[in-house]
Formats: structure tokens, sequence, C-alpha cells
């Protein structure tokens, strides 16, 4: 049975975050290896990890139960520390994200889809030359699958997160049908995965109450 969960403050969003963050943190070195696009540097995971890794160590005095006021330190601190390509879309990400939700004290299935496409279009924008089958095609998928189901009511978050888990799982493992390169190599886009294991250990933490590594 999943367990209900109505809205997240800033306090309760901040430490499914550094649970997201941490598991990725956990996989930089494989998606170092997986790394081929847009050039095989090997430096994807390690861009998402100079550019997160800040994120969990802010003081957690700093964490307002505020939702908009704790995002917004979320978005300033990534996009301060942003790092690579991979860092730096996940950083205009966040930064999507707060601008329009300044006034809002929690995240809730009302307001979800919003920012999750605030996030997307913003990420999108900062791209010179956005591809498809790569991070950003699982963050518009993602924002799709929100908007396409804001009509059913939804009043359990838990839910609606491990929907958008669900659908960015899947829409990973299509980018390499997106994209000859990553086919050819037989990997999935390295900054895609790192975003799904970013909302993987965010729901791990909503479920368990603890970090997934």
């Amino acid at each position: 049975m999943i367990k209900e969960i109505k809205s997240l403050n800033g306090n309760d969003f901040f430490y499914a975050l550094t649970s997201g963050i941490t598991n990725i943190m956990s996989r930089y070195e494989h998606l170092n290896k997986i790394n081929v696009f847009p050039v095989p540097d090997g430096d994807t995971g390690t861009n998402l990890l100079f550019t997160l890794r800040p994120i969990i160590q802010i003081e957690k005095d700093s964490i307002d139960p505020h939702f908009g006021k704790t995002l917004n330190l979320i978005a300033s601190t990534s996009i301060d520390s942003a790092r690579g390509n991979s860092g730096t879309i996940i950083a205009q990400y966040f930064i999507g994200m707060a601008e329009n939700a300044q006034d809002l004290d929690e995240l809730t299935p009302d307001n979800i889809a919003k920012l999750f496409k605030d996030g997307f279009d913003a990420a999108y924008s900062a791209m010179q030359e956005p591809k498809e089958g790569t991070i950003v095609t699982v963050m518009r998928d993602v924002s799709s699958a929100l908007s396409n189901n804001s009509n059913e009511q939804e009043s359990n978050l838990l839910k609606t997160i491990k929907k958008i888990v669900k659908v960015a799982k899947k829409s990973l493992e299509n980018t390499p049908e997106q994209m000859q390169l990553l086919k050819d190599c037989g990997v999935v886009d390295a900054g895609a995965e790192g975003y799904v294991n970013m909302l993987d250990g965010m729901l791990y933490y909503l479920e368990n109450q603890k970090n997934m590594n």
C-alpha cells in the first residue's frame, strides 16, 4: 500500500533532493563511463557531482520550511557551481522551477505539473542546439506526463512522484532509439541517466525516510 503524502514543504523537498543527489554521486563514475555525447570526454558524472554537491552542503539552518524559499536557495546554489553541459542544464532546470515558485508554501499535486514544465522550459531554452535522446528529452517526457494527468485529481503526491519516476525511466531507456550515437555505443544518455538517478533517489527518500545510498 502506498503511503499518503499530501504535500512537501521546503524541508521535505530538500531532504528528498539530498537523497537524489547522493544517488547521483554514488554513480558518477558509471555516468562518466557512458558519456559519449556531445563528445566522449567522460566527465558528465563529475560535472553533475560538482554542480549538485554544494546543495547538500548548504547549512541546515538555511533551509526554510517555505518551499519557494528553499527551492530558490537550491537554484542559486546550483547555478553558482554549475559545471559542464549537464551541470548547466540541471542548474537551469532548478532556476526555471524556482522563478515562479516564490509564493508557494508547499509542493502539491496541484502545482507540481507547472513546476516541472517551468523547469523543462528553462533547461531547453538554455541549450544552443537541443538534441533528442538527451536529458532534456526525459525532462520533457516527465513534464508532458504530468500535464496530461493534471485533470485526474490525484491527491497523493507520492503516487504522482512514482509515476514521474516510471515515465523518466522509460524515457531514458528510449534515448538510444532517438540518437544513433548512443545506439552504436550501446548506452543511454549519461546526463539523462543522472537526472533519473536524482528522481529515483528522491522517491526512495519519500518512501523510506532515508537516503538511497
